[in-house]
């Protein structure tokens, strides 16, 4: 996330039951990338549904941050929030991407998908360490891009 001072106070009390994660405001706000982790003893299934739920948070989060001061919410389709998980029994990585959809009707909520981009076996071989290293980097770097201009454009 981003430090609060980044963001007009203005907007940050607005939207802070959204984009504030933590009940402590000093806290970074709006979170686009989530990494979650398990052991070996771990379940890859309840990983991925933390990973799936907090990456839901952070596209909502996105969505009403990208849409502030706007009519509506601005559906374009694309996922402006990441999630990564890894196993250290089967040393894998996997990247998702999330993004929100218009609700079908008008009184529904709006819908949240999150989308495999890759898996990377991180104890197989340098390379496959490599890849998935800069998936990983790529992803942050991105959602930092992301959540910069959302914010700009909100200030």
């Amino acid at each position: 996330g981003s430090r609060p001072a980044e963001l007009d106070r203005r907007v940050r009390n607005d939207l802070k039951p959204y984009i504030v994660p933590s009940k402590r405001l000093h806290e970074p706000l709006l979170p686009n990338f989530f990494t979650e982790v398990k052991g070996p003893d771990g379940k890859a299934s309840e990983m991925k549904l933390q990973a799936t739920y907090d990456a839901a948070h952070g596209a909502r989060a996105m969505l009403k941050m990208q849409s502030y001061g706007q009519d509506g919410y601005n559906y374009d389709g694309n996922a402006y929030t990441f999630a990564s998980t890894y196993h250290s029994g089967t040393g894998t990585l996997q990247m998702y991407a999330m993004h929100p959809t218009e609700p079908v009707e008008s009184r529904d909520r709006p819908g949240y998908h999150m989308t495999q981009l890759g898996a990377y076996a991180m104890t197989h071989n340098t390379d496959a360490f490599c890849q998935g290293a800069r998936a990983y980097r790529n992803g942050r770097k991105l959602a930092e891009g992301y959540r910069n201009a959302a914010i700009a454009r909100a200030n």
